[in-house]
């Protein structure tokens, strides 16, 4: 997904959620990124030489970060987060890497952060 591309999802649309994860971690890799951050009120972002770069200009919704939790976090997981406001986890992203995620409170809304390794 290039700077200029808007990422829109909705809430109640968990396919959406699941096609723009993938683009976004697929991104992840061919741009040799560390990071990408998803958090509500800015659009995905990844930090790439040490510089945050937004991905499109659609910030995200709660809703947003839900459906993309959903689509990353085992129902273990997703209980832990619920009970902790915080879980770490990882897996493999097809042939290309692992990713080592971790979703939390942040001013009162949840986040994720994750990690190409």
């Amino acid at each position: 997904m290039d700077a200029g591309a808007a990422l829109q999802l909705s809430p109640s649309s968990f396919a959406d959620a699941r096609a723009a994860l993938r683009e976004l971690l697929d991104e992840l890799f061919e741009m040799d990124a560390s990071d990408l951050i998803l958090s509500r009120g800015a659009p995905p972002t990844m930090r790439i030489d040490g510089k945050l770069l937004a991905q499109g200009d659609i910030a995200l919704t709660a809703g947003d970060i839900q459906a993309l939790a959903l689509e990353l976090l085992l129902p273990q997981q997703w209980r832990t987060y619920e009970e902790l406001k915080q879980v770490d986890f990882s897996f493999k992203w097809g042939s290309t890497g692992r990713i080592r995620g971790n979703m939390f409170q942040q001013r009162g809304s949840a986040a994720i952060a994750l990690r190409a390794i």
